[in-house]
């Protein structure tokens, strides 16, 4: 669901209006929830409808969005939709693309230990024989979290194509028990429901841990409830484009990655302070000396 639907989500998405606003905008978060709605992320300038021509009658606000279901978003992980900029209308257009536009997959991805490892058979004897004895801890570290790499590709394995080969067999099997019954079936599909019991375990942690809802309890199976929650903060968090110090949007990588360093080289540059330096602390790791 996409258009103009002459109402902000909150009063930052607009500039100027009455005293009214809050309550529309209340309003308007109630009707979304009501119907179960998402909203997709954006890139491109906030607003996308304004009129005025000077200050005094300038009014601006972000009036056109879209909006999904779950299982849409689901469906398309990677939606995003772009604001264009208005030219023969006051409203700006929206281009939705359900797979994205720049992906910035070749960034290096920092690593994250998954917990859905731990309950893998294998996995207390992997680290038992490839815990690292030699070396500083960060090196040790580092050696480590390449070989859970290496493990995770070649042992633990993709656990969403694990499930769907398992289901396809079950389904087999359970297709063969139809038309007739036969003891060596019926022990191959008992055990795959074992084995598809133990991926769906690991899927659920996983979505647990990337969806970072703390209320939810342990044992409160809702893997799309996790899943839609993980896809919802990463719409907010991805950064496709930036503007530049020109004020022109740009979503090539290697612009977006100078724009990132850029700022904080400028963010972080000051003159050296010789207080400054007494302050901060030399002797509280064992492996680094910050002073040199």
């Amino acid at each position: 669901m996409a258009g103009g639907f002459n109402e902000t989500r909150n009063l930052n998405e607009r500039h100027g209006g009455d005293h009214n606003m809050a309550r529309r905008c209340e309003n308007f978060n109630n009707w979304i929830e009501n119907c179960e709605l998402i909203e997709l992320a954006f890139t491109g300038p906030s607003h996308t409808w304004a009129r005025g021509n000077s200050l005094e009658t300038r009014q601006s606000a972000r009036l056109d969005m879209a909006l999904c279901n779950s299982d849409w978003e689901t469906m398309f992980e990677d939606a995003m939709i772009r604001h264009v900029s208005a030219i023969q209308s006051d409203h700006c257009p929206l281009f939705i693309s359900p797979n994205g536009f720049v992906p910035l997959n070749a960034v290096n991805r920092p690593f994250r230990f998954h917990a859905c490892w731990m309950i893998h058979e294998k996995f207390k004897e992997f680290v038992d024989n490839s815990w690292p004895e030699e070396g500083s801890f960060p090196s040790r570290l580092n050696e480590l979290s390449h070989k859970l790499q290496t493990w995770n590709s070649e042992v633990f394995g993709d656990i969403f194509k694990q499930k769907r080969t398992l289901m396809a067999r079950i389904e087999g099997f359970q297709l063969d028990l139809s038309l007739a019954r036969r003891s060596n079936l019926i022990k191959l599909e008992a055990h795959l429901r074992k084995e598809i019991d133990d991926i769906l375990a690991r899927q659920e942690i996983l979505w647990y841990q990337k969806s970072r809802l703390e209320f939810i309890k342990d044992d409160d199976r809702n893997t799309a409830c996790f899943h839609v929650s993980t896809l919802v903060r990463r719409w907010r968090n991805r950064i496709t484009t930036l503007k530049t110090t020109d004020g022109e949007w740009t979503d090539n990588p290697e612009s977006v990655k100078k724009i990132v360093v850029d700022y904080f080289k400028l963010l972080y540059t000051d003159e050296p302070s010789p207080e400054a330096n007494e302050l901060i602390p030399w002797n509280i790791f064992q492996d680094f000396n910050i002073r040199d």
